[in-house]
């Protein structure tokens, strides 16, 4: 999946995890290294009021730190990125439950960031100006199998 922020397009590489950058102005390619790479899970990008943010699980048995959904920033350079939010511990237990440790994907519009489970209906969004996670309420037309 391909998003667009500031006249650049921009895709994950996954092997190994890198992110893609294609600027529409002057026809140029580039790398950029993705934060945490060895240890990412459904890594996705989405562009958030002009900014690439990437929405990822990390998970990782031996790190020494705890499993979660993270959210990182792209620094205006471009060379790096920086951690804007966690999900906290609890709710991500209970959505990785729900997503029975299967992979997500996500949209944003604005500061909101939905993040979907690919075999469930439940959904998560976070308001990245609130800095609030919330769950949404389940579609009443649709039905889980």
């Amino acid at each position: 999946k391909m998003t667009h922020a500031n006249g650049i397009l921009y895709c994950m590489n996954y092997s190994p995890f890198s992110v893609l950058a294609y600027d529409l102005e002057q026809g140029v390619w580039s790398k950029i290294q993705a934060p945490m790479r060895r240890f990412l899970r459904s890594p996705n990008l989405v562009e958030c009021r002009g900014r690439l943010v990437m929405v990822a699980a990390v998970q990782k048995s031996k790190l020494n730190v705890p499993k979660s959904v993270r959210i990182w920033g792209l620094q205006d350079s471009r060379t790096g990125w920086v951690e804007l939010e966690r999900m906290p511990q609890s709710l991500y237990d209970e959505f990785m439950k729900v997503c029975d440790q299967e992979t997500f994907s996500c949209i944003a519009h604005g500061n909101i960031i939905l993040i979907s489970c690919s075999k469930s209906s439940d959904m998560l969004t976070y308001d990245m100006y609130h800095k609030l996670w919330s769950w949404v309420p389940r579609c009443p037309f649709v039905h889980a199998t």
